[in-house]
């Protein structure tokens, strides 16, 4: 019985703990973790602790292009640590989800305006050939 009980508690912190792997559709798009740069294209967050939240910001050339809040939550594995400790866990065991995609929208390629602005003056101005 000791044994299967300790079985069950290293397993549960071992599968509760690691990191939330956040990634975007931008692979060049830049991440910010509470206004820290985090990485290119993909960054970790460490995915227990206390109850709280982080903001998830991905940045194109220094433009804010996607923002996401993330916060932890009360999962199984919170309480099934919180068993384990002397109910500690319930406090400092909560979990942001596993992994968060962050989507980018595309880069728009077409010039800004219309064709009409591409034309120095009125186009209606010039004499015909």
């Amino acid at each position: 019985m000791r044994v299967t009980v300790a079985w069950l508690l290293i397993s549960s912190v071992l599968l509760a703990c690691g990191h939330t792997q956040i990634t975007t559709s931008d692979r060049q798009g830049h991440i910010y973790i509470d206004g820290e740069n985090m990485g290119k294209g993909s960054a970790e967050v460490k995915r227990m602790g206390f109850p709280g939240s982080v903001d998830v910001e991905v940045r194109r050339d220094g433009e804010v292009v996607q923002r996401q809040t993330l916060q932890r939550n009360f999962t199984f594995a919170t309480l099934v640590v919180g068993l384990f400790t002397m109910y500690t866990g319930f406090i400092w065991a909560w979990q942001y989800p596993k992994n968060v995609e962050l989507f980018v929208p595309e880069l728009d390629k077409a010039p800004k305006g219309s064709s009409w602005d591409q034309f120095e003056g009125s186009p209606w101005d010039k004499a015909p050939n």
